[in-house]
């Protein structure tokens, strides 16, 4: 069987599958601990865990020449995998990520509040910004598959199939109450319909100018940060539900709307400012000679995005479209 279609190139798939649980759990959050990396268990398992998926979301999302909203809205539903059906945050008891959440936002057995802030965060920055990286430094295949047709099928048939084997292993803090397994797949299959169904095709369009490209950067520095303490921050004074949702929908679809009206190089710029204040925040918590190892490399890693975006910059026009016919 073919895994790979013809030409298909090795580096930008498996950056994508490696680098997304580096960056996402160990370097712009404090999920995993950066020391974890050294136990090749805990390896292979963060590997798997995003990897496979966030792939095969890539590919539907590429084949379909869908938008960037629809990306983002399929990162939502990879969000409902990664916290519910995986982690059990969304039905944890006690601890840590949602111990705020706790006795706050509970009905029938999950945490609503906790969803519609962590399911959004995954779709913009584990999903979006780790395609949208990856085809920044691998441009030449940004807009092809990397899999054969019957290789995304069957990628496609392992993760529906394992849904079941992960939602089973859970920890006594991180419940998995059988029942919130069949209200889970009728959202996944929602999510993923909207998403293959959005109106819109992809939009490739020149890129911005050296200083529009700036200026999103320091745009960005705050808006990621200070939603997510504004989120925690909200569920530990127990701020009335209403008000909440206000929040977390709101710059959900806040989001939706940029991602169909912004090109995509600022976007990205938009994304790399708003994951330092997170990195530098995530060391403080951590600490350590690894984490600072971490820590360093993505800075350097993500400079090196940037100049990537400010090298192309200069190489073309400004306000010119064009326009896919989908």
């Amino acid at each position: 069987m073919r895994i790979f279609k013809t030409g298909s190139p090795f580096a930008p798939l498996w950056f994508l599958v490696v680098a997304t649980p580096l960056i996402i759990e160990s370097c712009i959050t404090a999920s995993t601990p950066a020391s974890h990396w050294l136990n090749p268990v805990t390896c292979l398992m963060l590997v798997l865990a995003y990897g496979p998926p966030v792939l095969w979301l890539r590919e539907l999302w590429v084949r379909g020449q869908l938008a960037l909203p629809a990306l983002f809205i399929m990162g939502i539903a990879y969000g409902l995998f990664n916290e519910g059906i995986l982690a059990h945050t969304l039905t944890q008891i006690a601890g840590d990520p949602a111990k705020n959440f706790i006795g706050y936002d509970e009905w029938g057995g999950i945490h609503w509040a906790w969803a519609s802030l962590i399911l959004p965060w995954h779709g913009f920055n584990s999903v979006c910004f780790m395609v949208l990286l990856t085809h920044l430094f691998f441009p030449a295949h940004s807009r092809t598959p990397w899999l054969s047709d019957k290789a995304q099928k069957r990628l496609g048939y392992v993760i529906l199939l394992s849904l079941g084997l992960y939602f089973a292993v859970h920890t006594p803090e991180r419940l998995a109450p059988p029942h919130v397994f069949f209200v889970y797949i009728p959202i996944l299959l929602l999510v993923m319909g909207a998403a293959i169904k959005w109106p819109r095709r992809w939009t490739e369009t020149t890129g911005p100018t050296q200083r529009q490209l700036v200026a999103s950067v320091m745009m960005g520095l705050l808006p990621n940060i200070l939603i997510l303490m504004a989120g925690f921050g909200f569920a530990e004074n127990k701020v009335p539900l209403p008000l909440y949702f206000l929040l977390t929908i709101g710059v959900t679809g806040l989001v939706i709307w940029s991602l169909g009206h912004c090109r995509w190089q600022r976007t990205l710029a938009f994304m790399l400012g708003g994951t330092w204040p997170l990195a530098a925040f995530t060391h403080f918590v951590t600490g350590g000679l690894t984490s600072m190892i971490f820590f360093a490399s993505y800075l350097t890693l993500s400079i090196l995005a940037l100049r990537k975006l400010l090298a192309a910059a200069v190489l073309v026009p400004n306000n010119e479209t064009i326009r896919q016919k989908g």
